[in-house]
This record gives structure tokens, C-alpha cells and sequence, in this order.
């Protein structure tokens, strides 16, 4: 007699029949793509591999026999650096941060350090604007030929971001090669932000007390550390405050220069506070909207977690204080600001007439008036600037040299239209900055408010 399936049966292996075959199938994939890896990877390597080794060619022509130097300490930006055995020079792999994030670049050098060569391996830049930075044989790769240092570079126009992306990747270059030949390369020190003030200290460490130091302050209550990344219009200063554990209990960043209601907003608030307590800042969600500026703050925290132990061992600067920013140190600065480049015997005659100057610690004086120097961080360079005072301290007129901003857009803060402005003006303040050269007018308004803040200073060392 034939037993009939038991209709309970039926059902189970109704339900369960599709699962069986879903992972019979799913076993065949997953041993297809397994064999497909085993078969390809192989390949792939190879590919990037000659890849590489190709590129090697491209940006160090004369170089063969590279090997890899694993006996040099890396520079930070920097993944690897190759020599060439026959010594024609090196090869440096560095990142920058462009627009669409971090860029990889491979630089060759030769054996005085001068680029041979340029080859961007990977980046996330746009198409048709950062792309012009990016690309092979751009204009601005171009101009790199034969550079030995990272000051001349100049910003291609519309494509800021990238540009400063590479220019940090060529400095990581420039220090890896300083330390692959022997020499030494000093660590970055960052400046407070300009938001940085005595009643925000307070805030986190009441009546603490505290020395400033290369790259921060330190007192009993804790540490203050210094950073600073790329955001969206230029550097975006960040000060993180660390209790005496070392714990992270709040920061503030200068966002003054960033974009109004998006990137501007988070230097202070709720998105700074979502920084306490963390030990790394990749544990905050970046600002939908505000990507770049909010990735910015967070890649600043990290170097100022990475500096702490550092900034607590560094010396005391000459001349420190309690509190408050560099900013509002008035005369600490003055003996150190030069006269910038554009300052001549002609333009002096333009203002004063038949007079004759004595030159003193930041600036110039005589009878007729005083020229005070002043400096302050631009986008491409830091900008030099005279400020020319007539008898009565009143502002007769301004110099600055923008001449290594960006062409067209930070070099229009050193000419007359607006440099004229400041006549008069008892602070900079009053002249509105130009719009698209945000940072460098900026800066140049800056450095006028700290001549102003010297003269008294300057006139007394005449």
C-alpha cells in the first residue's frame, strides 16, 4: 500500500524549499566569485603594478632600479617614498585635500630637489574644474617643473580648492625629500583661531591661568592645541580644549571666511559640542550641506589630538600671556613684520614728500609720519602690508603685497581700488572685504589692524 505525503510535510517543505535553493544558489555565486577572484586578482595586481611603474617613469624620467625607503620616518601627507638607484633622484607619494576630498599625488624630484614631474593617481575633483588641476599636463602641473620650494605655486582660477589640495601635496613632497636626504623638517605650528578670546577660555577653565606655547596654551586645568585644515573658501583654524586627563571638553573654529549659513555657522555651537568626549574626530557625522567645511573641523581636531603630548612639552613663547589670540597681543608682533616688496623710495615720495626715514624694528620713521608693518596669513601666501601714518598717527595710505595670491581674485587686495580705502580709517575694520577674494582682503584688513595696534610701538623704537 502506498503511504500518502502527510499534508503537514507539504507545507514545511513548501516554506522551506525556496530558502533551500536561494542558498544552493547563493553557494554556486559565492564559489564562482571566489574562483573569479583567485583567477583575476593576480592580473589586477599586476596591472597596477605596471601602472605604477609607469607613472614612476612619467614624473622621473631619468630614475631606474626604484626601491622603496622603509628606514625614513614618513612626513604626515606622505604614503611612501621611492629612491632611485641610479641615482637620478626620488619619487613621493602624498595626499592633498581638494574639493571632492583627498587626492593622491605622485611627485618626482630630482637628485637637488627640483620636480621633475607630476602624476595625480586618484581624486574625487569635478569634471572641467578641478579636473584643470588634476589632469595630466595641466598649466597648473606645469608650472611645477623645477620648483625646489611651494611658495610660487600659483592657484588655478575657479579651481581653488583642488589647486590648494596639490600645493599641500607637493609641501609633503619637498619635507619628504629634506628627510630622505639627511636634513630635518620642523612640525607645523598652528595659530589660533581668531575667536579664540580670554571669556572663552574662561568658559572651559575658570580661573585657570595659562602659558602660551608653540602651538597652544597649557596650564594646570588642562591643555589648549592649535589645527588647522582646508575648508571651503581657505585654512579653517580650530583651538580644541582638553581638560587635565587629556579629554576633549569642547573647541571652537574661525569659520568667518566660510560660506554664510552653511559652512560659516559650525564654528561655534551645536556641531563644535559634538566634539566632547571623543578620541577621534570621525566619531562626529559630517553637515549635510556643509561637507567641506564640517570634514575640515574634524580632519583639525584629529591633528590637534595627534599634537597634544607635543604642545604640552613645547616652551613657553617669549612674551606669552594668559589668554586671548595673538590677535589681540597688539605690539607683542611688531619688531617681526617686514617692510613688503612693493614698498619703494617712489611710493614713500608719493606720501612724504622730501622726507627722510629711519629704519626701526617695523617700520619706518621721521618727522613727517611713520610707516608701520604688518603681516597676516592669505590665501596662497602670508601678505606684507605698510601702513603709512601722517604726523597726527592719522592713515594716509596702504601697500600690501598680494603678488602671490591668485591671479585676478586675492591679487586684487593689493591694488589701489582697494588699498585706497583705508585712508583715513581708524580700523580696518570699516572697508568692506572684496567679494571673491574673500581671505585675502581679509588678511590684508587684518594686518592693517595690527599696524595700527604698533604704531605707538614703532613710533617709541624710532
Amino acid at each position: 500500500m502506498i503511504q500518502k505525503p502527510n499534508k503537514e510535510e507539504n507545507k514545511v517543505w513548501k516554506l522551506l524549499a525556496p530558502i533551500v535553493v536561494l542558498t544552493c544558489i547563493g553557494l554556486v555565486i559565492t564559489a564562482a566569485l571566489a574562483v573569479t577572484n583567485q583567477l583575476t586578482a593576480p592580473v589586477i595586481a599586476a596591472q597596477e603594478a605596471a601602472a605604477a611603474q609607469a607613472a614612476l617613469q612619467v614624473v622621473l624620467p631619468e630614475g631606474s632600479d626604484f626601491q622603496v625607503m622603509s628606514d625614513v620616518e614618513l612626513p604626515e601627507g606622505v604614503t611612501e617614498i621611492q629612491v632611485a638607484g641610479n641615482g637620478a633622484g626620488y619619487v613621493v607619494t602624498a595626499t592633498g585635500r581638494g574639493y571632492g576630498g583627498d587626492m593622491s599625488v605622485m611627485v618626482g624630484l630630482d637628485s637637488s630637489g627640483a620636480i621633475t614631474g607630476t602624476k595625480v593617481l586618484s581624486h574625487g575633483e569635478s569634471q572641467g574644474i578641478g579636473t584643470v588641476v588634476t589632469d595630466d599636463g595641466s598649466a597648473f602641473q606645469q608650472q611645477l617643473i623645477g620648483m625646489t620650494d611651494a611658495s610660487g605655486i600659483q592657484a588655478t582660477s575657479g579651481a581653488t580648492m583642488s589647486s590648494n589640495g596639490m600645493k599641500t601635496a607637493i609641501q609633503a613632497a619637498f619635507d619628504a625629500y629634506t628627510l630622505a636626504t639627511g636634513g630635518t623638517v620642523e612640525a607645523t605650528v598652528y595659530e589660533a583661531p581668531a575667536n579664540l578670546t580670554d571669556d572663552v577660555l574662561a568658559q572651559y577653565y575658570p580661573g585657570a591661568s595659562f602659558t602660551d606655547v608653540a602651538g597652544g596654551k597649557v596650564s594646570d586645568a588642562g591643555t589648549v592645541v592649535y589645527a588647522s585644515e582646508t575648508g571651503m573658501m581657505g585654512p579653517v583654524n580650530v583651538a580644541v580644549f582638553f581638560d587635565a586627563d587629556g579629554k576633549i571638553i569642547g573647541a571652537i573654529a574661525d569659520t568667518s571666511s566660510e560660506t554664510p549659513g552653511y559652512g560659516q555657522p559650525l564654528g561655534e555651537g551645536e556641531f563644535m559640542d559634538s566634539f566632547i568626549g571623543v578620541s577621534s574626530g570621525s566619531e562626529v557625522d559630517s553637515v549635510s550641506g556643509a561637507t567641506i567645511t564640517s570634514d575640515a573641523i574634524k580632519g583639525a581636531v584629529d591633528i590637534a589630538i595627534a599634537n597634544l603630548e607635543t604642545v604640552k612639552a613645547a616652551d613657553a613663547v617669549t612674551g606669552g600671556s594668559t589668554g586671548g589670540s595673538d590677535a589681540d597681543k597688539g605690539g607683542e608682533t611688531a619688531g617681526a613684520a617686514e617692510a613688503p616688496a612693493n614698498l619703494t623710495d617712489d611710493v614713500l615720495a608719493q606720501y612724504y614728500p622730501g622726507a627722510s626715514f629711519t629704519d626701526v624694528a617695523g617700520g619706518k620713521v621721521s618727522d613727517a609720519g611713520t610707516v608701520v608693518y604688518g603681516a597676516a596669513q592669505g590665501m596662497m601666501s602670508e601678505i606684507k602690508v605698510a601702513v603709512l601714518f601722517d604726523a597726527d598717527d592719522t592713515i594716509l595710505g596702504v601697500v600690501a603685497d598680494c603678488s602671490q595670491e591668485t591671479p585676478g581674485l586675492g591679487t586684487l587686495a593689493g591694488e589701489e581700488d582697494f588699498t585706497s580705502q583705508f585712508a583715513g580709517v581708524t580700523s580696518a575694520d570699516e572697508v568692506d572685504s572684496i567679494s571673491g577674494s574673500t581671505i585675502s582682503s581679509s588678511a590684508v584688513k587684518d594686518a592693517v589692524n595690527l599696524a595700527i595696534a604698533n604704531l605707538q610701538t614703532v613710533k617709541e623704537a624710532g
